[in-house]
């Protein structure tokens, strides 16, 4: 079901409320219209922290499983929108992917068999991005993404990341620093 969210008919009739109302009634197709209606936000803070269609794919069917088994537990009445909930479930997705990755990688590295990267996507200028934003923190990346990507407030992005705005404020400093620096060192004239 939760596969096939672009290919069902859209409600967007119903506010998000009653939607999530009738999803925790049982209407499936309420909540494949609540993830279609919020989805392409969602994909676009998961990808700037993944990087790979694949993967990101794999994280974005992992959300909305999880949305699925917890929506009867959504608090309507509190501070959290649907949208930052799902933003919230998804991020904690990716951050739990990319812990994963880096075990394997780590795994692989210990018997030597690093994968070597693709010389032509590198000097690629996005594909540096992607790189650096790749190699930070992924609760730094994730505030990168939805500040920088998705252009949220730094309120905003701390009540996503389930944190305080200056912990956000530092985690953009720290996180822009260390990109402007790995983007120069691989020959990217940084403003």
């Amino acid at each position: 079901m939760i596969a096939d969210v672009t290919s069902m008919p859209h409600r967007g009739e119903l506010d998000d409320d009653a939607l999530i109302e009738a999803g925790v009634d049982g209407d499936d197709r309420a909540v494949v219209s609540l993830l279609r209606r919020h989805d392409s936000l969602v994909r676009g803070v998961v990808w700037r922290i993944v990087s790979d269609r694949h993967v990101l794919d794999d994280v974005m069917q992992e959300a909305h499983l999880n949305v699925l088994r917890s929506l009867a537990r959504f608090e309507r009445n509190g501070e959290a929108t649907f949208v930052t909930w799902f933003c919230q479930i998804a991020i904690r997705c990716a951050i739990d992917d990319r812990r994963k990755a880096q075990t394997r990688t780590a795994a692989m590295a210990s018997v030597g068999r690093q994968s070597v990267p693709d010389e032509f996507e590198r000097s690629d200028r996005r594909s540096l991005l992607r790189e650096g934003l790749r190699r930070l923190d992924p609760t730094t990346a994730a505030a990168i993404a939805l500040v920088d990507g998705e252009g949220m407030t730094q309120e905003q992005a701390a009540q996503v990341l389930s944190t305080d705005r200056d912990r956000v404020a530092r985690r953009l400093r720290d996180g822009r620093r260390a990109l402007r620096t790995y983007l120069i060192t691989h020959g990217v004239h940084v403003q």
